[in-house]
């Protein structure tokens, strides 16, 4: 995970490539979701998702996100 995006592991890599997918988490109990495209496929294992921001909630949601990682970085 990074502030621009993450890797998500999946044995479907292909199916993903260029689909844009909704990020889903949950920060300090609200819900929030963030778009991104899968824009690179290790067949196999997974696919690189970068994350977009094309709504106007999406600042909100994208600080919580960086936030959250931020937090689980100084965590773990």
């Amino acid at each position: 995970m990074s502030q621009e995006g993450l890797f998500l592991h999946t044995e479907s890599a292909e199916s993903m490539w260029r689909t844009i997918l909704s990020l889903r988490f949950c920060a300090d109990g609200v819900e929030r979701c963030l778009r991104g495209t899968a824009v690179h496929g290790v067949p196999g294992e997974g696919v690189g998702i970068q994350l977009a921001f094309w709504r106007p909630c999406d600042h909100a949601d994208h600080c919580a996100y960086r936030q959250l990682i931020t937090t689980e970085r100084s965590l773990g």
